[in-house]
């Protein structure tokens, strides 16, 4: 995450107590994969305009290339119309400063999501009447479970309950079913997934 303003502020506060637009201001990024501490240095706090020190574009050049390993030219060309990771103020772009910022390369969030939502093998499977499916969610949402066959026609609604965070099992009946092989697909907010059942006589 990283917090910003569109514009700076100036160091003394006006006649309303507040304060003007100025040039400079603090840039903060908050995750577990931001290298800690402080970037740049102290500024003139006598000054009641302080210069900037790094063009905010310049930080999200340094996320996209170090953290999430967009191309350079990617970069300069189809996000910023710009140089900014090796142009000069001459030819359209800052000089690129390479910022400590982040700490690990993030280039897909697997794991970010397992970690949160899940659904699981059910069991018994194969099953002839009855099975029970395991899922995980991270905060209070509608959770459904469509069951589908192998040509990809739904069958039926398992689940349309809206659960509390944590983990679930919740045991359906499948009795009626033909034997064959299939799907029961589960959307969670933004979280879908979806495993083979068996069904057996």
């Amino acid at each position: 995450t990283v917090s910003t303003s569109e514009f700076g502020r100036r160091i003394h506060s006006n006649g309303s107590y507040g304060t003007d637009h100025g040039t400079g201001g603090p840039i903060m990024i908050f995750g577990r994969g931001v290298e800690p501490g402080v970037v740049g240095k102290v500024p003139d706090m006598t000054k009641d305009n302080i210069e900037m020190q790094y063009d905010y574009r310049q930080v999200y050049a340094n996320l996209l290339h170090d953290w999430m390993g967009v191309e350079e030219s990617t970069i300069d060309i189809d996000i910023f119309f710009g140089n900014f990771i090796s142009g000069t103020p001459e030819d359209g772009g800052p000089d690129y400063v390479r910022l400590p910022l982040a700490r690990s390369v993030i280039t897909g969030n697997d794991d970010f999501v397992s970690q949160r939502y899940a659904l699981d093998q059910c069991y018994p499977n194969p099953a002839k009447t009855v099975t029970n499916i395991r899922f995980k969610v991270n905060h209070e949402l509608p959770v459904v479970i469509d069951l589908f066959d192998s040509r990809g026609d739904r069958v039926r609604n398992l689940i349309n309950t809206t659960f509390a965070p944590g983990s679930h099992s919740i045991q359906v009946q499948i009795s009626d079913l033909k034997p064959g092989m299939y799907i029961y697909q589960m959307k969670a907010g933004g979280f879908k997934d979806s495993k083979k059942m068996m069904v057996t006589k």
